[in-house]
């Protein structure tokens, strides 16, 4: 058992005779002190620590003394008239707890810090003492931290005002369960104003596309018995013109023999022809199904045969077209008409006619990581392998619509998104919009209001994109990556500059664009450090994640709103449906 298990087995034995002891010499010396005052370390470092505390920069304890009571202060002999209404006998109690009037108070006093969390030390029969644990935001480790920096965002402030700590949430009632609470989330007046508030503006969409879903539908259903009732009207037409050819002398039973033979013909030939058309539907299906797993096993074949370090004859090498010279230019951003990456996305969405206004790679991806790898650790954040990573280029400039081969990394799917938005021309932010995005920040309504100017590929893209890593940011417990270290990453490829040469981060990107290198034949006359040198650059180049160019804040804070707010600003795009 370790030195915490012990000090906490102290504490739960509260009532021994060591602890009552020590308790009340320690009672004795938080009287001689002001009632706020700051503490070199926690009195109790267990509790501190399963609270969120750390021993080091940016993390700060406070002890407070709040007065033990009610709210009416007692009054001698039960004599009330000529005092203050607020002074009586009978007690008003008070609905909040004395820990959130610690913080309350803490909060106030030290305005440049934010409170964490906050434990009970002790109590005499006049005050209860209680330590709180306040963070320091505007500090560099802290701001750093991707297990603490949540607490940096605006959202924060002053959070214990307003009921956000361990101790708020616990009067405001949400720690019970039960029937009796589903009322108090996620609070008594949001409930309150939900059930009092009649709004169809979230169901307009939906009703809209329903009603030309069920439209179609009841089209679909009248042309089917128009052409029911037509071929029954032509049979019976036909038996009119056979019976008045018919002699007299016909009897009803004959009648009703041939009637039974034609509605059976009907039938049998009914069925043969549904049958020839399942038929033709499975032969087609076997056939796409064949072509598409041909497809990506020599995909695979080719990422391990690259894996291995052996050349392939007859893997494609992406992003070469021929001029009127038929000369070869080795620019990574000129492409075929087939192209994906380096082309404008207006352009790619216009070509592919998929009925969705988002390039078919990013759906493909966004699909694939949803499915299997949200739990990635440091996804969108860890360099993909960049052979398997220009495989999948070379796929996706030859047929936009392909589906990712099975087995793929996710880390690799991820860096492949980053690769495409740093090859498209122009951010999906436009050049002219962004001044004003990075003046409005985080305000929601002008961010919204801004982003109605986008054309209309680049705000459903956009939108598609920022709620993927708004589903991202929800498995940050497992993935490491919250809607910060989400927006650091993706600011640089959503939105920069006209004129700006490019971050380091597009620069690598882009190079990582290029086709591979060509084979080294070691018995030729080279000298040993090319032959050592990988993929063929220069040991002495500048590696790609330092950043000469210190990061745009503006940028990523814009991001990081769109992220973390993207329900409420996005409200004129249709829901994005995952698969």
């Amino acid at each position: 058992m370790g030195a915490y298990k012990y000090v906490s087995e102290l504490w739960r034995r509260k009532q021994s005779d060591v602890m009552r002891f020590v308790q009340r010499v320690r009672c004795w010396e938080y009287r001689q002190q002001p009632a706020i005052v700051r503490l070199t370390r926690p009195t109790r470092p267990d509790k501190a620590r399963r609270l969120g505390y750390k021993a080091k920069q940016g993390y700060v304890v406070y002890r407070v003394r709040v007065r033990r009571g009610g709210r009416k202060r007692p009054v001698p002999k039960g004599i009330v008239y000529g005092k203050p209404k607020h002074q009586g006998i009978t007690q008003l109690k008070f609905q909040r707890n004395k820990r959130s009037v610690a913080e309350e108070r803490a909060g106030r006093k030290l305005g440049g810090l934010r409170v964490l969390n906050s434990y009970w030390v002790n109590e005499d029969s006049t005050y209860k003492y209680f330590e709180i644990i306040l963070v320091d935001v505007a500090h560099t480790t802290i701001r750093n931290d991707p297990r603490i920096n949540w607490l940096c965002n605006p959202v924060h402030k002053h959070r214990e005002l307003r009921g956000l700590t361990s101790a708020g949430k616990k009067f405001r009632g949400l720690r019970g369960k039960g029937h009796t609470h589903h009322k108090n989330r996620p609070s008594r007046r949001a409930t309150w104003k939900r059930n009092q508030t009649l709004s169809l503006r979230r169901y307009r969409v939906k009703l809209k596309q329903a009603g030309q879903s069920a439209g179609d539908n009841i089209a679909d259903v009248a042309g089917k018995v128009g052409s029911a009732v037509k071929s029954r009207w032509v049979v019976f037409q036909e038996a009119r013109q056979q019976q008045q050819q018919r002699p007299p002398h016909e009897t009803v039973q004959e009648r009703i023999i041939t009637a039974a033979a034609t509605t059976g013909l009907l039938f049998r030939k009914g069925i043969s022809e549904t049958k020839e058309k399942v038929a033709v539907g499975k032969v087609k299906v076997e056939e796409v199904a064949k072509k598409t797993a041909d497809k990506s096993k020599n995909i695979l074949n080719n990422i391990e045969r690259w894996q291995k370090g052996v050349a392939s004859t007859d893997v494609v090498q992406p992003f070469y077209i021929k001029s009127s010279n038929e000369q070869q230019i080795n620019d990574p951003l000129l492409h075929h008409n087939l192209a994906v990456f380096g082309v404008p996305i207006e352009a790619t969405v216009q070509r592919e006619q998929s009925g969705k206004a988002v390039p078919l790679v990013l759906v493909r991806c966004a699909d694939y990581l949803v499915i299997s790898g949200l739990n990635n650790e440091y996804l969108f954040k860890s360099e993909g392998d960049k052979k398997v990573l220009q495989q999948l280029v070379s796929l996706y400039n030859e047929d936009s619509g392909a589906s990712l081969p099975e087995g793929v990394n996710p880390i690799d799917v991820g860096a492949l998104v980053k690769c495409y938005l740093a090859s498209i021309p122009e951010p999906l932010t436009t050049f002219s919009l962004y001044d004003e995005l990075r003046a409005a920040r985080v305000s929601i309504p002008d961010l919204r209001d801004i982003l109605k100017k986008l054309p209309n590929v680049n705000y459903m893209t956009i939108e598609f994109v920022t709620a993927l890593l708004l589903r991202v940011s929800h498995k940050s417990s497992l993935n490491k990556m919250d809607s910060r270290s989400l927006a650091v990453e993706f600011a640089p490829l959503i939105m920069w500059r006209q004129g700006d040469a490019g971050t380091d981060l597009r620069n690598h990107l882009k190079l990582t664009l290029k086709p591979p290198p060509k084979i080294v034949d070691t018995t030729s006359n080279t000298a040993t450090w090319d032959l050592f040198d990988e993929d063929g650059e220069d040991a002495s180049s500048q590696i790609p994640l330092d950043d000469a160019s210190p990061p745009d804040y503006n940028s990523i804070e814009v991001i990081q709103c769109l992220i973390e707010h993207h329900n409420a600003i996005f409200t004129d795009a249709n829901e994005t449906v995952w698969r």
